[in-house]
C-alpha cells in the first residue's frame, strides 16, 4: 500500500510543462497596392493591379516576425484570391478562398542586405522553409515540424530574390523564388513554376527585363515595405 500511494504522490506532484510555441508578430510592414505591366505580344502595354496578366497576382505582401525558442526570424508572406469549383465537371459551385503564401528568412541577413541597398539592386535570401496555408495559425505548426527536426531542409538551393529599380517617384519591382538544379534555375512566384537556362535567367535579372514587365508601385510606399517600417 506505502509504494503504491508513493507512486501516486509523484505522479500528482509532477509538474505539467507546456512546449514553448512559436509565435507571429503583428505585420512589420505591408504593401496590397501596384500596377502590374506586361508588354504583349502585340506590341501593347496592358497594366492590371496587384497584377501581371494573370502570370502573377497578389492582394497584399507584409513581413512579420516568427519567433520560436528565443529566436527571431523574418516571415514574408504573399496574399492571392485562389478557388475551385466543387463540381469541375459542370463548373458549378465556385468555393473562393485566400491563400498565404509564406517563406522564412534569416532576419539578420535581410536588415543586412536591405540596409546596404540602393535604388537599383539584387537581392538574394536563402529561404529556411516555406509553405502555403488558408490559415497563419498553420504556420506555427509547420514551423515546430522544421525546427525540432533540427533544419533538417531540402531548400538549400532556394532563394528568395527581390529585385528593384527606382524611376522618379517610382519603383519598379520583381520578388521571386528560384531553385537551382540541374543546371536549370526554376523561377516561381508566378502562377506556375517556369524553367529557365542559365542563360535565359540572365536575361530576367537584367535591366532588359524591365522593357517587358514588372510591377510598379509609389516610392514611399516601396521603400516602407521592404524596410520594415509601417
Amino acid at each position: 500500500m506505502t509504494f503504491y500511494l508513493a507512486l501516486s504522490l509523484n505522479a500528482f506532484g509532477q509538474e505539467r510543462i507546456n512546449k514553448t510555441l512559436p509565435t507571429l508578430s503583428n505585420p512589420l510592414s505591408t504593401l496590397n497596392k501596384a500596377k502590374g505591366w506586361y508588354y504583349d505580344e502585340d506590341g501593347q502595354w496592358r497594366s492590371y493591379d496587384n497584377n501581371i496578366a494573370n502570370l502573377d497576382f497578389f492582394n497584399k505582401m507584409e513581413f512579420r516576425d516568427l519567433t520560436y525558442d528565443g529566436k527571431e526570424y523574418l516571415l514574408f508572406i504573399k496574399y492571392s484570391d485562389r478557388g475551385y469549383f466543387k463540381y469541375p465537371s459542370i463548373s458549378e459551385g465556385y468555393q473562393s478562398y485566400v491563400l498565404a503564401e509564406y517563406y522564412v528568412l534569416n532576419q539578420y541577413d535581410y536588415i543586412k542586405k536591405i540596409a546596404s541597398s540602393d535604388s537599383l539592386s539584387i537581392l538574394k535570401f536563402p529561404i529556411l522553409f516555406k509553405g502555403s496555408v488558408i490559415s497563419l495559425d498553420e504556420i506555427k505548426t509547420d514551423a515546430i515540424s522544421v525546427f525540432d527536426d533540427s533544419f533538417k531542409s531540402t531548400l538549400v538551393n532556394d532563394n528568395l530574390v527581390f529585385r528593384f529599380k527606382k524611376e522618379k517617384n517610382l519603383y519598379r519591382f520583381f520578388i521571386f523564388e528560384t531553385i537551382e538544379e540541374n543546371n536549370k534555375i526554376k523561377l516561381y512566384g508566378f502562377s506556375s513554376p517556369l524553367s529557365y537556362a542559365e542563360e535565359t535567367f540572365k536575361y530576367i535579372l537584367g535591366d532588359e527585363i524591365y522593357f517587358h514587365t514588372y510591377y510598379e508601385t509609389d516610392a514611399y510606399l516601396f521603400s516602407n515595405f521592404i524596410k520594415l517600417k509601417k
